[in-house]
């Protein structure tokens, strides 16, 4: 057995394994960078639903609807 030739392997190996590890641990930053975006912009878009949610219920009050014929269409009328 070639000892040098055997540490020269190892030694590649280890390289081989550093190299995943780091690529490993770079998509893992950028999947938790990309998570932490995601969570930012969901977080914008509640606010907004919330917003046009509450416009919804200001102009529901302002306005009803009575019900026209039996296939349940309605006829918007002012309060």
């Amino acid at each position: 057995m070639n000892i040098p030739k055997v540490l020269d392997k190892l030694d590649k190996e280890q390289n081989r394994m550093t190299e995943e590890l780091r690529q490993v641990a770079i998509e893992a930053q950028s999947a938790k960078a990309y998570a932490k975006t995601t969570e930012l912009v969901l977080k914008e878009v509640k606010k907004e639903l919330e917003k046009l949610n509450k416009n919804l219920s200001k102009a529901g009050d302002d306005c009803a609807c009575k019900p026209i014929g039996h296939d349940n269409q309605c006829e918007k009328v002012n309060k």
